[in-house]
């Protein structure tokens, strides 16, 4: 299993307890689970269908990606060579974004291949957002190519920064998705920008937080800083002890050397 499957299945296992995929119907008596997947869009080349499907309407932020690919009207790839390049289109340049690529095989759960990516901003006026999905079916050795059009919404959950190293980087928070009173399950994720179509994971720095309450003038024990588990994941402890407004800031480090400070705020009801 590469890393990027586990780390898939750990989201997998998250949102089984409600704190990823919102709304879903998980009922193991449930015939297909794809039913609880939000279908992105379909298109077909030649005699093959590739359907995109996410677990909600893409956002800015972490989305979750899963592909079904068809070759004539029934026959489903049992294993393909899938590659997904994100590029926002925005007239006088286009620049692409943080990807885990698909695995050749089908996932256990919803018997198809999964893979993510990081929205960086949203579709707008100032440009649109294209998955280009190339596809090789390891068969017929067919290769091809399918631009799908994606609309991106707005969301805080995305830093873009330069850090004091001159380093461009990318922090997304990825859980809670919905912060509740109490201890918090964290998991961020880090890029560094090598170029416009380049973003790979940043996995030797570390990162600390300190969460606060500015209405209140105070902040939170039994925090755990996040820590590297691979393929840019960061995963802690965040605790909230009320309700309220609070922002949580995130110290990027290398070694003692502080390189950057950033912060997410959160409303928890």
């Amino acid at each position: 299993m590469n890393t990027l499957q586990s780390h898939i299945i750990l989201i997998i296992i998250i949102a089984l307890s409600g704190l990823l995929i919102s709304g879903c119907d998980l009922n193991t008596n449930n015939p297909d689970p794809v039913d609880d997947l939000f279908e992105l869009a379909t298109s077909s080349i030649d005699n093959y269908t590739v359907t995109v499907y996410t677990t909600e309407p893409v956002s800015v932020g972490y989305n979750l990606l899963y592909f079904d690919v068809k070759r004539g009207a029934n026959d489903r790839l049992s294993s393909a060579e899938i590659t997904v390049t994100p590029l926002m289109d925005m007239d006088a340049h286009s620049h692409s974004a943080p990807v885990w690529q698909p695995g050749p095989e089908r996932d256990a759960f919803y018997q198809l291949f999964g893979g993510a990516f990081i929205a960086t901003m949203p579709s707008g006026d100032m440009g649109s957002w294209q998955l280009i999905i190339d596809v090789t079916d390891p068969q017929t050795g067919t290769s091809f190519s399918l631009p799908v059009d994606v609309t991106v919404a707005q969301s805080t959950r995305v830093k873009v920064f330069t850090a004091s190293n001159e380093q461009r980087y990318i922090l997304t928070w990825i859980q809670p998705a919905e912060p509740k009173v109490g201890s918090n399950n964290l998991v961020v994720t880090l890029h560094r920008r090598e170029s416009m179509m380049s973003f790979p994971a940043v996995d030797d720095l570390s990162i600390e937080i300190r969460p606060w309450m500015e209405s209140m003038g105070h902040g939170s024990s039994n925090n755990e800083h996040p820590a590297s588990t691979g393929s840019g994941f960061y995963q802690g402890r965040v605790n909230f002890n009320m309700s309220g407004d609070w922002r949580v800031y995130f110290t990027l480090k290398d070694g003692a050397e502080d390189l950057y400070e950033t912060w997410f705020d959160l409303m928890l009801n």
